[in-house]
């Protein structure tokens, strides 16, 4: 039916779609895990946007221990310096923040169903691959 260069590449392809599903099925699951987490410690305040060496910004907010003065790079951010921004941050770490509203924490859940479509690929690759070594004749293992 197929060359065995072809049944080969089916069966490769078919374990590489299923490793992929492994690490995205497992990164999706514990990036869901960290934002829930996050969401039932974050509490919200008010930042400040301050100057800093460029093309770095800072945050200015008060948390419970005084106030936190963090240098980051706020990518995507356009506000000028001195206005205020909605963020949360987590009281243990207050290095921690995310601008406001918050995500809904199924959206981490995309990455785990994208990696459900890799598994269900490469178990369909590797049992078409199986059948077209059994119906030439080679066994699996070559």
């Amino acid at each position: 039916m197929w060359s065995l260069q072809t049944e080969r590449t089916v069966i490769t392809l078919g374990i590489i779609c299923c490793g992929a599903s492994v690490f995205c099925i497992v990164g999706g699951v514990l990036a869901w895990r960290e934002e829930l987490r996050f969401q039932a410690v974050a509490v919200e305040t008010e930042a400040a946007i301050i100057p800093g060496e460029s093309p770095l910004k800072g945050l200015r907010f008060e948390t419970d221990q005084g106030p936190v003065e963090i240098q980051s790079r706020l990518r995507g951010f356009h506000d000028d310096v001195g206005s205020k921004l909605r963020i949360y941050y987590d009281p243990g770490d207050p290095h921690r923040w995310r601008r406001g509203p918050m995500p809904n924490p199924s959206e981490e859940l995309i990455l785990a169903g994208v990696g459900v479509g890799f598994a269900l690929v490469g178990v369909a690759l590797l049992v078409l691959g199986w059948f077209a070594r059994s119906l030439s004749g080679r066994p699996f293992w070559r």
